[in-house]
């Protein structure tokens, strides 16, 4: 069903993660700027956006807003996932 399909997400935090929080979202892309931090999952199916909703909790973070991303539009804070930037061989 339609629930189980995997989509983009933006999720954002009150209060600026400083990197060490930050790094519990990993590999999600995680941008801190005035006040907020957001969070963008990309192809995540529910189990994986309750995962991060779960962290946030377990942190003890306010979640703001939780929001469907149009992929063809892009999140809002222009945020990406970051690359793999190994070496390849």
């Amino acid at each position: 069903g339609e629930l189980m399909r995997s989509a983009d997400y933006e999720v954002v935090i009150d209060g600026e993660l400083d990197r060490s929080l930050a790094t519990a979202f990993h590999p999600h892309c995680v941008r801190s700027a005035c006040g907020r931090t957001t969070i963008v999952g990309q192809r995540l199916d529910q189990a994986a956006l309750l995962a991060i909703l779960g962290t946030a909790a377990e942190l003890a973070l306010t979640v703001v807003r939780v929001e469907r991303i149009d992929p063809k539009s892009g999140p809002t804070t222009g945020c990406r996932p970051p690359t793999d930037r190994r070496s390849k061989p």
